[in-house]
């Protein structure tokens, strides 16, 4: 897991004013092998379905307000991406995509600098303040190689007034390394959250989006999560999939498009071993009985068994407060 501490003039949270909000231009995602990007809709001035705006009136109320907008910069400029509050021992962490917080280049990686999170922010207005992070986590593959399939990455935030945000909002639960067959046989459904500022003018990154979408499968090249047919584009990225009971199960990643231009799928990060030691590192936390569970699970034979018996033990429970 590559690591980078916040200080000092890289964290600077006077910098976001209202005003630099609103401009903060959303990050675009990455590309996937093979992919295009997806044809933009029709204008509107409302979210297209199965998109729908997020009622205001849900805004700083349980588990909507534990969504957020995310403000990075990148070689001075100005952008957003999506994030979510997530369980930790710790208590102060974020899950969002690795683009949102390292980007990967020739001459090694670039780390986002002035990264604070907006729970429920909205047109302008954060509700609950805005956190800064102290330091950003992505997996070492993604920041130095790009490796799509691994474009996670996690925040750690400064306390605010009343203490560390998930003693103040609550939290998602996580869950890590679901089997391929429980996504097939119990026809998943994500809740995917997001800011999106594309494809219409309804999309402007300012509002938080929700769509409902079943699992499509898997993307070829990357293992990727597919959902659709939402159609959150830039800003989008890092949003949290929230399947039942409350767990974050995967993040808005890239387009999963490939070459039909109407297509308006999504990919989101598959969170296996690799997301698992990502959130281990940036304070999750191991309970006793947790890590006797795993090393159950482990001494198994390979299998299915073995493989639900992890998943299971790999599963911590949201804050609801």
């Amino acid at each position: 897991v590559a690591t980078q501490p916040l200080s000092g003039e890289d964290r600077a949270p006077s910098h976001w004013t209202p005003e630099r909000m609103r401009r903060a231009a959303p990050l675009e995602p990455p590309q996937a092998p093979g992919d295009v990007r997806a044809a933009a809709g029709s204008p509107t001035t409302y979210a297209q379905l199965p998109d729908q705006e997020i009622s205001p009136a849900r805004d700083t109320q349980y588990p909507e307000r534990i969504h957020g907008r995310l403000f990075v910069r990148f070689a001075g400029s100005d952008a957003s991406c999506s994030a979510t509050v997530v369980t930790s021992r710790a208590r102060n962490m974020i899950l969002t995509a690795g683009h949102c917080v390292v980007a990967p280049t020739v001459n090694g990686p670039v780390w986002a600098t002035d990264v604070v999170f907006a729970p429920a922010y909205r047109n302008g207005a954060t509700p609950f303040g805005i956190y800064p992070a102290t330091v950003l986590r992505a997996p070492s593959l993604w920041s130095f190689e790009a490796f799509i399939e691994l474009d996670v990455g996690a925040a750690s935030l400064a306390p605010g007034p009343s203490g560390q945000i998930e003693d103040v909002l609550g939290s998602r639960g996580i869950s890590f390394n679901r089997p391929a067959s429980r996504y097939k046989k119990n026809k998943t459904t994500f809740s995917l959250f997001g800011y999106p500022a594309q494809p219409a003018p309804f999309y402007d990154g300012e509002r938080p989006v929700l769509c409902e979408s079943r699992f499509k499968g898997f993307e070829k090249f990357t293992g990727s999560l597919k959902a659709g047919s939402c159609n959150m584009k830039e800003g989008s990225s890092g949003g949290g999939w929230v399947v039942g009971g409350g767990f974050v199960n995967s993040v808005t990643s890239h387009n999963a498009c490939g070459a039909d231009r109407e297509c308006t799928l999504i990919s989101g990060t598959y969170l296996g071993n690799t997301a698992f030691a990502l959130w281990k590192q940036a304070g999750g936390g191991l309970s006793k009985g947790k890590r006797k569970k795993l090393m159950s699970c482990k001494q198994k034979p390979k299998g299915d068994k073995r493989a639900h018996c992890i998943f299971k033990a790999e599963k911590f429970k949201g804050t609801q407060l």
